[in-house]
């Protein structure tokens, strides 16, 4: 019975030394965090964010207007959708760093939330007219959590930069060597 109970003490005492888990050295930490933000995030910026600031919002008063069809607007709509799915899919197979995880699960969230947008916005294209303008602006709320939820995880990536002393937009450079988000 001692025996077993001396061999279960060591095979522990092994385990935790040779599997247990290092801190990472501070310049390992902003590395990988100046990789992640230069890479996936960057990423998402150019492809989701210009998305939203250049193409879908300009496009809502277009519709109101009539100068965009609501056919058309359904049919972009589709686009914005696959292309932030895409976008958010591509974002979500890069690993967060430990410490930017909480970020990375807000960027997700909000990649949905602006997916729900489109979605909605797509729908009130389809209420005839003289409604739409008022659909529209029902459906804004949505779009407006996303870009909360968004704004909230880039707060929590500017504190981490600036926790490890670094820029809150890294070089490109700092996402050499990485196949996420470049």
């Amino acid at each position: 019975m001692i025996g077993i109970l001396v061999a279960v003490c060591v095979g522990v005492l092994v385990w935790a030394v040779a599997f247990r888990s290092e801190p990472q050295s501070l310049d390992s930490q902003r590395k990988a965090a100046a990789a992640y933000r230069a890479g996936p995030v960057q990423a998402l910026i150019e492809d989701v964010g210009a998305m939203v600031v250049d193409e879908i919002k300009p496009t809502l008063p277009d519709l109101i207007y009539n100068k965009v069809t609501p056919q058309d607007f359904q049919n972009y709509a589709v686009g914005w959708h696959a292309r932030i799915d895409r976008a958010r899919r591509k974002f979500d197979a890069c690993p967060a760093p430990s410490r930017l995880r909480p970020a990375a699960k807000l960027y997700d969230k909000s990649m949905l939330q602006y997916i729900q947008a489109v979605d909605a916005f797509a729908e009130a294209s389809k209420r005839p007219q003289p409604e739409i303008e008022g659909a529209i602006s029902a459906s804004t709320h949505v779009a407006e959590v996303a870009d909360k939820t968004y704004d909230h995880a880039d707060v929590l990536v500017k504190n981490e930069l600036k926790r490890l002393g670094l820029p809150e937009r890294p070089p490109k450079s700092a996402a050499a060597g990485t196949t996420c988000g470049t």
